[in-house]
């Protein structure tokens, strides 16, 4: 049985995706905006090895903005995990919709949400180093939750890229279609 889309019902799902990375694009550029240029806290407590790194990155001595700041940006970021989740599940659907008329199975969706689920995660412990000395054990978990965010967030950035290529390539047929002396 070959299925079939027919006028609008074609376009809401690469719609959603545009609209999801603009709003991706907007909390994001706000997101960065929040944090003085001096303060690279962020990206030295994703990739930190160590407690005393983890420590060092907190400390007033390193961070110009303050544990204030900290806190305010990464719980911020709260909103910016449901956009970029809402975008891999957009993006997947698009591109099981290529491969696949079949329904997506239940353990995709379960997969799609580890890198998000993973960063809350991740922001409640950098909220917890930021209030009070991080301690080996939860540092332990709190390294074993960013690489494992970071794993299956690199396959979804890709499949993100994929699909973008797929939705211009697109475009760029149905507009030299659209605008060919033929038609």
């Amino acid at each position: 049985m070959e299925k079939t889309n027919t006028g609008h019902k074609k376009y809401w799902l690469p719609l959603i995706w545009c609209a999801l990375i603009v709003a991706i694009v907007i909390v994001g550029s706000r997101q960065m905006a929040t944090i003085p240029e001096k303060c690279n806290v962020i990206m030295a407590l994703e990739f930190a090895h160590s407690v005393s790194q983890v420590d060092s990155c907190v400390a007033p001595a390193y961070c110009t903005c303050g544990t204030a700041d900290i806190v305010a940006n990464t719980s911020y970021d709260y909103f910016f995990i449901v956009l970029y989740t809402a975008l891999i599940m957009v993006a997947f659907v698009i591109f099981w919709r290529l491969i696949s008329y079949k329904r997506i199975p239940r353990y995709w969706w379960f997969l799609m949400a580890i890198p998000g689920s993973m960063d809350y995660i991740e922001n409640w412990h950098i909220i917890h180093f930021a209030s009070s000395p991080p301690s080996y054990s939860l540092f332990w978990l709190y390294m074993v939750v960013v690489r494992i965010k970071w794993a299956f967030a690199m396959f979804f950035v890709m499949l993100i890229l994929l699909v973008a290529i797929y939705l211009l390539l697109s475009l760029i047929d149905r507009l030299s279609v659209a605008l060919s002396p033929n038609s």
